[in-house]
């Protein structure tokens, strides 16, 4: 399997533990921390991660390589809501919120952007 693309010397690559299903509980806890970094990447999937230079099976004449001096890697945290990212500036909620104005009357005020 070769790899689309390789981010190297990554200063650190934070890794939770494989256990083969998703982590869950005190699971979480457990992780472990790469200094100088590799993760390779097929698709959109990560196919290896290790440190100094990953395996040449991995390289060919298409693999881009992605120098990440400097940078940390740790796991993508994915929130769940199903409204919008940034639906506009809500600087006038904490205006109304230093008034004194209770968050439920702020709410029903309803603003849309």
């Amino acid at each position: 399997m070769k790899a689309d693309k390789i981010l190297l010397h990554f200063s650190q690559v934070f890794c939770g533990i494989d256990k083969g299903h998703p982590l869950r509980g005190a699971e979480m806890n457990e992780a472990y921390i790469l200094e100088d970094g590799y993760i390779a990447i097929e698709g959109a999937k990560i196919i290896d991660v290790g440190t100094g230079m990953p395996d040449l099976q991995l390289i060919d004449e298409n693999t881009e390589l992605i120098d990440c001096t400097g940078k940390t890697a740790v796991p993508g945290l994915i929130d769940c809501h199903t409204h919008l990212v940034y639906g506009g500036s809500r600087e006038h909620e904490f205006a109304q919120k230093l008034k004194g104005v209770p968050y439920l009357e702020i709410l029903a005020e309803g603003e849309v952007f």
